[in-house]
């Protein structure tokens, strides 16, 4: 990792806004108050400090703001759940309010983070995580899983169809659709207990069937009106 430079500070001082590391300010940017706004261009930067040396203040939040203002995308992970605030004050700061998405917090919005991945990327990732000495159950375990992704995905568009153009006939499906709906939860409930995946087996096999059933007959009768 090549360093592009520090923010010195002196006991007894406050930041000077000097930076300087084997003669490499060019690559830096220094706000008038002092700050290093690190460039765009600059894959990867480690910040480190004492404790209240300010890391947060001379660092994070100038560089935040600074790409909140050229219109990056920002993904930020408040591990001590306190900068919350800040975030959003200087997202109102850059006119980026309206854009902050709040998630892992009791009045944060909900997303579902599987939404939009293809099957072929769910997998992958499942087969990373169940990495085995036997090969066999790491496959078997990700084909599983990628069945349920399938099913429950294409559930879920068959019955955002059936609500859009309110079509009759088909109450168990979207029944059962909201029973199970297409998110990670239900994925890991469905694959970590037996007794759940039993009862999805015994749900599907029952209100799909009772729904084929409907449809049947239904045909059978305007056949039969026709």
């Amino acid at each position: 990792m090549r360093p592009i430079g520090f923010l010195r500070y002196e006991e007894g001082e406050q930041s000077s806004g000097e930076i300087g590391f084997a003669k490499q300010e060019e690559d830096a940017q220094i706000c008038k108050e002092g700050n290093l706004i690190i460039p765009c261009n600059f894959t990867h930067a480690a910040i480190i400090g004492e404790t209240g040396c300010g890391k947060t203040t001379s660092m994070i939040y100038p560089n935040l703001l600074d790409r909140m203002q050229r219109g990056h995308g920002i993904f930020v992970f408040d591990y001590k759940g306190c900068e919350e605030s800040a975030v959003m004050a200087l997202a109102k700061r850059a006119g980026r309010l309206k854009d902050v998405v709040v998630v892992g917090t009791f009045l944060g919005e909900k997303i579902n983070l599987i939404k939009d991945i293809s099957g072929r990327d769910f997998k992958n990732t499942t087969n990373s995580l169940m990495k085995t000495i036997d090969s066999f159950w790491q496959e078997y375990g990700a084909n599983l899983t990628l069945s349920i992704f399938n099913f429950l995905k294409a559930l879920g568009e068959f019955t955002d169809i059936v609500g859009k153009h309110n079509i009759r006939g088909f109450a168990q499906a979207v029944r059962l659709s909201d029973a199970y709906p297409f998110n990670i939860h239900t994925i890991r409930n469905l694959t970590q207990d037996i007794l759940k995946f039993t009862e999805f087996l015994a749900s599907v096999n029952g209100d799909l069937k009772l729904n084929l059933d409907q449809v049947v007959n239904e045909k059978k009768r305007g056949s039969l009106e026709a």
